[in-house]
């Protein structure tokens, strides 16, 4: 586990400082929380438009996590919109 961590604290290392601040506050309101911020590609997409999506039949897929996709679909959600 120790490599994890040292990864970790150089994602920490390289955030702004308003980011660093926020993440400790985050770790002290939530007990000690694993909190990370990631780097990823901005979606024009929201909520709305995924549900949406899915109650006209279409594959949102890429647009969401393999195990909430897997969620929404074994449950049926958003199928009678």
């Amino acid at each position: 586990m120790k490599f994890k961590f040292q990864w970790i604290n150089k994602i920490v290392e390289k955030l702004p400082e308003e980011l660093k601040e926020k993440r400790k506050e985050l770790i002290k309101q939530y007990d000690k929380a694993d909190i990370r911020f990631v780097h990823m590609r901005q979606m024009d997409i929201s909520s709305s438009m995924i549900r949406e999506g899915i109650a006209h039949g279409e594959n949102m897929e890429k647009y969401l996590d393999k195990e909430v996709w897997n969620y929404i679909n074994a449950n049926g959600l958003y199928d009678a919109i």
